[in-house]
């Protein structure tokens, strides 16, 4: 129960939340997935840069044990989130920095699995794409 309420928490960009959960559980769940809309496997990093939440962000990406190789359902890493939804240059540029490095132009050539400078390009966000590029 505690996993889906830190999920929810990160969403919602409850840091308070977060932070009371996160301490209960010893950083148990910050890697763990979860469900939001029609996604599946996404991470609670992901859920908050899907919501914009930029304290939870700045929060699980200062946590020795957070991840950023995972991918949701749609083959989407948190370096996609960050570039999709508007997240600023500093953060795309922090999660590229700390991402394996073989991921961070991770795509295919189909309509739906794109790399994440493509998503950043393709949804308009600038500073995401100086970050990747430079």
């Amino acid at each position: 129960m505690k996993k889906k309420e830190f999920f929810k928490a990160c969403l919602a960009g409850d840091i308070n939340r977060v932070l009371e959960l996160n301490s209960k559980m010893k950083g148990d769940f910050v890697n763990q997935t979860g469900s939001y809309d029609y996604t599946d496997n996404m991470t609670p990093l992901m859920a908050a840069l899907c919501a914009n939440n930029q304290s939870v962000v700045d929060f699980l990406l200062n946590l020795d044990n957070v991840t950023l190789h995972n991918k949701d359902s749609s083959d989407m890493s948190a370096l996609h989130y960050s570039c999709v939804h508007g997240a600023s240059a500093e953060t795309v540029a922090l999660i590229a920095k700390k991402m394996p490095k073989h991921l961070i132009n991770d795509g295919s050539d189909d309509d739906y699995s794109h790399s994440a400078l493509e998503a950043a390009v393709r949804t308009g966000n600038k500073g995401a794409v100086c970050s990747l590029i430079l």
